[in-house]
């Protein structure tokens, strides 16, 4: 019997931000989707074919946080498929959203990835659901649909700015009730909560807040995070951690960089960075006060140099840049004759110490 139909439904992950892409993860996912997609294409030019799907997936619609070689692959998918329907070939390409099977890609999804789903109303559709809507699909005869289940209230929860820009027009404002910042909202008035504590509860405000949105971005509960532990620690990539930043921003109502939480390696040290912005301290501090923040940038440091690849960097020039540095700084304090470095580190701003670091580390 000649051959009248074909179902591409092949594809593989190797997820990774935009800035960590590399060729050989590009080529892997685009070879499973888009060369086998336009290899049967060509192979079956001759043919007179009744049907050709392509399994894509909703990722090149909508984007997908860590799939950008994943979403390019499915949208030369579903470019090849409207080409084949105007030179008036079967094609489509339907855009699939998540699956609710034992094996297959989804498999390979943990669980952050699916709450991260899960969070923005995706919901995985069984295989009877799938089914009837790959037939609907055929039947409608646009050559790409888009199926996925998709709940719009869950959607609606999150500040509009952060849902995919196709999908702000269906999600619809829930009801006014308490705002909670897991849901992405941003607290009332926090700068002003905040200026209205002391210190310390300030700080301990935002170590609960960024806990709990830490959470919520891993899909734990706030009380199994471990107290005091890095966000590396705690399982937080480069992806996880572009996601806690932006929950943050919308939180905290700043602007704040992708890398934060390399900057800042624990709560501690980000609430104390976060405080500074939105409840900053009049005058100028001192002693342990003052010490503490410089502190906390020697421990981004120490953490940078312990997670440093060693085999590809030039670890004689940091070794050299550290040890000069070191001697710079018992200068500081050999210069002021009887005034010993610790007793200029106690009357020094904190703008001070880290204007010296930044100048010789060069950052």
């Amino acid at each position: 019997h000649p051959l009248t139909g074909i179902v591409h439904a092949a594809g593989v992950l190797e997820d990774a931000v935009v800035t960590a892409q590399t060729p050989e993860g590009l080529a892997g996912v685009w070879a499973a989707k888009a060369t086998a997609a336009a290899n049967l294409h060509e192979a079956t030019r001759e043919m007179r074919l009744g049907m050709f799907v392509v399994f894509s997936s909703a990722a090149a619609t909508l984007g997908s946080p860590g799939q950008a070689n994943y979403a390019a692959a499915n949208a030369y998918c579903d470019a090849l498929m409207r080409s084949r329907r105007a030179e008036g070939r079967a094609g489509l390409s339907v855009g699939w959203g998540m699956w609710q099977v034992a094996g297959g890609m989804a498999a390979g999804l943990s669980d952050t990835d699916v709450a991260r789903l899960v969070r923005f109303g995706v919901k995985a559709m069984s295989v009877e659901h799938g089914m009837a809507l790959l037939d609907a699909a055929h039947r409608h005869g646009h050559p790409h649909p888009v199926a996925l289940d998709l709940d719009p209230r869950t959607l609606a929860a999150h500040p509009a700015d952060t849902r995919p820009s196709l999908l702000r027009g269906l999600a619809t404002p829930t009801p006014t009730g308490r705002p909670t910042a897991s849901a992405g909202a941003r607290p009332a008035d926090l700068a002003g909560r905040l200026a209205a504590l002391p210190p310390s509860d300030r700080h301990h405000t935002l170590v609960r807040l960024i806990r709990e949105q830490a959470a919520n971005v891993l899909g734990h509960h706030t009380d199994s995070l471990t107290t005091g532990g890095t966000f590396k620690e705690l399982g937080f990539d480069s992806l996880t951690a572009v996601e806690l930043r932006n929950t943050l921003s919308a939180a905290t109502g700043l602007r704040l960089p992708s890398g934060l939480v390399f900057d800042y390696p624990d709560a501690d040290a980000l609430a104390e960075h976060l405080g500074g912005q939105l409840a900053p301290e009049d005058g100028t501090p001192a002693g342990q006060e003052a010490t503490d923040p410089l502190l906390r940038e020697l421990a981004q440091l120490e953490n940078a140099l312990s997670s440093a690849p060693v085999e590809h960097i030039d670890a004689d020039a940091v070794t050299a840049r550290l040890e000069s540095l070191l001697s710079k700084w018992k200068a500081v304090g050999a210069s002021s004759g009887s005034t010993s470095a610790k007793e200029q580190l106690q009357v020094a701003t904190t703008d001070q110490v880290l204007d010296f670091i930044d100048k010789e580390l060069g950052v």
